[in-house]
């Protein structure tokens, strides 16, 4: 159907390429009612455009139809003028608005239509006369300014044709004016925004001021510097990008305007000439000035919570909070950008005088809002803040500690006047209203506390600021309260999260501070047990600061929360067996996972503080080594109650159970199995790591037996295990395990259970494929066993290996840490190889050929065909590595048996095929620049005769010429090659060849010609 209209539109220009105006006579005679033949033409003149738009055509085609189109441009413009200024029908002046809205946002990038002001005229007259006519106006003119600028760059100078809109739109500020008006009215009377009849309109004029800041702020800012007769049109337009923000009620439940309001300031303030004018036009730098001051005012108000806190919380839905919280987000962003501006230096150098004043007032109760909102509007900028401060500008420094001596002010009113007795008995409103204010206080503790601690001096370092006595122990007492108050449950927890937030950031700053809080245990605890009726969050952040606190509490009080979570474990594991001794496995996953969380976040926050410690040297305040000695108790009792509850379980784990456990390993891993020396390490330490390990490997070869899938968290701890198996951790270097030793035996048993792992997963693949109509052509080429023989086809690989691209990844990461591993002093009988891994691995199974390099190769090639680009990147990686390490002279006799002709004609024509497809992104070109240099390096005489057979480059007969007939499957690749390249020239052909397969070729040069080559496969010649 679309093609048939597009026919009929082609034909219909073509039968009349030359119309003038008066040709349409026609249209008002022929036919006997005006009105019905007027909408037809509109009508046909409407769908021809959304048909040219929408119909799939050939580029030379739709370039053809294009230039017919422009020929008429002029002419259809003329009759949308003719009918704007001879009809006063309302459906026929808003249908003309409506397809010449169509027709510019067709043409407007290509227009070479005659001034369309005289148009654009009409159009802003016939917006003035109804409502309907308002709305149509308006989306073709939001259309005109997003789609090219028609009218702006139709053959008069910018600056004029911006000054005639400018001057057609600050026309209408009255009616914007008293569309707001009749909107607050609609406030108060308690009517939301979707029942307001008018937000339509308010919206879209909103819009299109939106879009015009987009398009044109840069022009509009330069009309504003440069004073002449037009200064009062653009002051008015200016005024009317300030409206939005001005509207009454609270986003998104009264109005849904601001937010544009808000993206129009942002625009205003990134406007390069408006950073200029800083500097430039001191004179009328004034209006902007004061432009600006009404834009942070209005902000500054619409940043305010709503009053009524329990029509907040209870009446206005999640979704409502929601969008209110990710307004409030974006005027934040906004007032950072405002700040770094001097024309606002004056109203921010304010706030926290403001501060002060307001609490002097002892009327914070009803100025809560405006408080709260100064606050809001200090965390917004501390970012840039941070930046000045740690240059030492002295400006910035006493800014900061003015607005501390206000917030120290707010946090004693708060806690003596709007936490009292009489305050706990009132309804939930007031109750609401000091946590709200509460959770801004601890947002700013959060983020001026590393501010504060960077000005202290450095004598003062390892002593305990009075202010920061005083904000520790304000944000403990309503900590604590969080967990005992009866108010909002969302209050509540946001501020209990702001709360346990702050705690990180003084434990980090200043860890010495531990030492004078006795009840932080208890308060801890009471949170912990409370948070099954708040939220996950809370529980996040308060085990993450349980982990950060038990390298700094000598009493090891913090250890007995996580002891407590370990019984709470193990009771669940014993009290969950059904009567036949099997665990109920329908609910075991899930409460599993729930009491999993805590350990995952204390070995984040344990992780921080021993970072911490490591950077600062700070072992005088902290115990790294009792803390890690902590850490691998709870890992091993982990590691114990999960192989436990894994045995009795009837059927497999699921997948988000075992990658819950293996982000836990990930995170301790690192933590427990740190290097250490052996006068460091104890004999308990030692022993318990033993236990550990061994305990690990049967857990890990249980999942892997459990999963028919590779996930990388596991994949990434499996190899940690390993390599903590094969090296002796409590020395300075990798040295030799036993050969006959149990930890030896148990790092190869992992290994070999990952690797046949990997292999069970890319030959299941490939079997798929097998079984793919796509894997017709490769049924000729032996039996299946042959065909699954490593290194598999990655033509094979390819048809199915798109869903499995991240497990193909892990794997191939996995692999690379194997190729890279080395092992020093190590001697085993019979073995030539002692230090790559690969190489026992085949002597302790008694395979000579090979099988671990030829899934590396499996793998790797197999990743080269994916279009996952992450994916493309490992592999790239691991084929490189295994070249460079094949081609070490430990090796050399590996090199015959692994790398053969069939092998090399794999890779060169996958290669060939990700190449002539073009479009690479530059990361992966150097990618395979670096791939091919070190392909160059094995026989690159071999390489050279193989690429030229594979490019149809070879005279006569060659070596390859048997190999590449020799099968259907060797036969259908070389074809597909063929083919991808056909677009390429043979000396085109030649010069990649002779560049790819030399050797010292620089990589600057062999990027270019994969570059060259790419383009010359990808683009149609003629």
């Amino acid at each position: 159907m679309d093609f048939l209209v597009a026919d009929l539109s082609c034909n219909y220009l073509e039968f009349s390429p030359n119309y003038e105006a008066q040709n349409l006579a026609w249209v008002s005679t022929s036919m006997l009612n005006e009105e019905r033949r007027f909408m037809n033409v509109l009508l046909f003149l409407s769908i021809f455009m959304e048909e040219f738009t929408s119909v799939n055509l050939l580029f030379r085609t739709r370039q053809r139809v294009r230039e017919t189109i422009l020929s008429d441009e002029p002419t259809v413009f003329q009759f949308f003028q003719q009918l704007l200024e001879t009809q006063h029908s309302e459906d026929i002046v808003a249908n003309v608005i409506s397809c010449c809205s169509l027709w510019v946002s067709t043409l407007s990038s290509t227009t070479r239509s005659v001034d369309c002001v005289a148009l654009m005229d009409l159009i802003y007259r016939s917006m003035s006369q109804s409502a309907r006519l308002y709305l149509v106006g308006l989306d073709c003119i939001i259309t005109l300014l997003e789609e090219g600028d028609l009218g702006l760059s139709s053959g008069r100078s910018i600056t004029h044709l911006l000054d005639y809109h400018v001057t057609q739109l600050a026309a209408f500020s009255g009616v914007f004016s008293d569309l707001l008006t009749v909107h607050a009215q609609a406030v108060q009377n308690g009517i939301t925004w979707n029942d307001f009849t008018q937000h339509e309109i308010l919206s879209k004029t909103t819009l299109l001021l939106l879009t015009l800041t987009e398009k044109q702020m840069d022009h509009l800012v330069k009309r504003v510097v440069s004073p002449n007769v037009f200064d009062t049109a653009v002051h008015t337009l200016f005024h009317m990008f300030l409206l939005p923000l001005t509207t009454h009620g609270h986003y998104p439940r009264d109005e849904c305007v601001s937010d544009l309001g808000a993206q129009i300031w942002f625009n205003l303030l990134d406007s390069p000439v408006t950073v200029q004018t800083d500097m430039e036009h001191k004179t009328d730098r004034m209006f902007l000035e004061q432009i600006q001051v009404k834009f942070l005012d209005a902000a500054f108000r619409k940043a305010q919570y709503p009053s009524n806190l329990e029509a907040f919380f209870c009446d206005w839905t999640f979704e409502e909070r929601e969008q209110w919280y990710k307004f409030r987000a974006e005027l934040g962003d906004t007032f950072l950008l405002a700040y770094t501006q001097k024309q606002t230096e004056l109203w921010f150098s304010q706030l926290p005088r403001r501060l002060v004043d307001w609490v002097g007032q002892n009327d914070a109760e009803s100025l809560w809002p405006e408080l709260e909102s100064v606050l809001f509007v200090l965390v917004s900028i501390s970012e840039q803040l941070s930046e000045e401060v740690s240059r030492k500008n002295p400006a910035s420094c006493q800014f900061v500690f003015s607005a501390l001596d206000g917030v120290i002010g707010l946090m004693d009113h708060l806690t003596t006047v709007m936490w009292s007795p009489a305050t706990r008995a009132a309804n939930m409103e007031v109750l609401a209203c000091p946590f709200v204010f509460c959770n801004a206080i601890l947002i700013f503790i959060e983020h001026y506390v590393p501010m504060l601690c960077a000005v202290q001096s450095a004598s003062s370092k390892n002593s305990t600021p009075l202010w920061l006595n005083h904000m520790f122990s304000f944000t403990m007492d309503w900590l604590a309260k969080s967990v005992s108050a009866n108010t909002c449950r969302e209050a509540r927890t946001m501020m209990s999260v702001s709360a346990s937030k702050a705690l990180q950031v003084f434990v980090h700053e200043f860890p010495q501070i531990v030492n004078y809080a006795d009840k932080i245990p208890s308060v801890l605890t009471s949170v912990i047990c409370g948070t099954s009726l708040q939220s996950t969050t809370l529980e996040t952040y308060t085990w993450q600061t349980v982990g950060m606190l038990v390298p700094y509490c000598p009493t090891g009080l913090f250890c007995q929360l996580v002891d407590c979570g370990l019984d709470r474990l193990a009771s669940h594991f014993k009290t969950h067996l059904t009567e036949s001794g099997r665990c109920n496995t329908e609910v075991m996953d899930t409460d599993i996972q729930r009491l999993l969380r805590p350990f995952l976040e204390f070995f984040r926050g344990l992780s921080k503080s021993l970072t911490t410690l490591k950077q600062c040297d700070t072992d005088s305040i902290g115990n790294a080594t009792q803390a890690r000695d902590y850490a691998l108790h709870v890992l091993s009792s982990l590691t114990i109650g999960l192989s436990f509850s894994t045995d009795q379980m009837s059927r497999r784990p699921d997948c988000e159970f075992i990658n819950q456990f293996a982000q836990i390993l990930q995170c301790a891993l690192p933590i427990c199995l740190v290097r250490q020396s052996c006068c460091e390490s104890t004999p308990v330490y030692r022993e318990r790591k033993t236990s550990f390990l061994t305990q690990s490997v049967q857990l890990l070869t249980h999942f892997f037996s459990q999963t028919s899938e590779l996930y990388s968290s596991l994949l990434e701890v499996s190899w940690i295990i390993v390599e903590a198996l094969l090296m002796d951790n409590d020395c300075e270097y990798p040295s030799g395990v036993e050969f006959q030793s149990a930890q030896f035996k148990d790092g190869f048993q992992l290994l070999d259970v990952v690797l046949r792992r990997i292999d069970s997963v890319v030959v299941h693949s490939a079997s798929l494929s097998l079984k793919c109509p796509e894997a017709t052509i490769l049924t000729d080429c032996g039996d299946s066993k042959s065909i699954l023989t490593h290194p598999i086809s990655p033509v094979l690989m390819a048809i199915t290996a798109q869903s499995i691209t991240d497990q193909i990844g892990a794997a191939a990461k996995f692999l690379r840490h194997v190729l890279d591993y080395k092992i020093n002093q190590l001697e085993i009988p019979g073995c030539s190889c002692t230090q790559d891994l690969f190489c026992i691995f085949d002597h302790l199974i008694g395979c000579h050929f090979s099988p671990c390099w030829n899934l590396c190769f499996t793998v790797g090639l197999a990743g080269l065909c994916l279009p996952e680009w992450s994916t493309v990147e490992c592999c790239i990686r691991l084929t490189q590595r295994l070249v460079l390490c094949l081609n070490q002279n430990g090796h050399k006799a590996l090199l015959s048996t692994l790398f053969t002709s069939d092998l090399l004609f794999q890779l060169h024509a996958c290669l060939l095929l990700i190449l002539s497809k073009g479009a690479l992104p530059r990361r992966l070109v150097n990618k395979y620049a670096d791939l091919y240099s070190t392909l160059s390096t094995i026989e690159p005489d071999k390489q050279f005769s193989l690429l030229r057979s594979l490019l149809g480059l070879a005279d006569g007969p060659t070596t390859w010429t048997n190999l590449l007939s020799s099968s259907p499957h060797h036969r259908s690749i070389h074809n597909c090659v063929l083919q991808s390249v056909s677009h390429a020239t043979l000396a085109e052909r030649d010069r990649f060849v002779r560049i790819v397969a030399r050797t010292a070729v620089p990589l600057a040069v062999l990027r270019n010609s994969l570059n060259i080559f790419a383009n010359a496969c990808s683009c149609e010649r003629g």
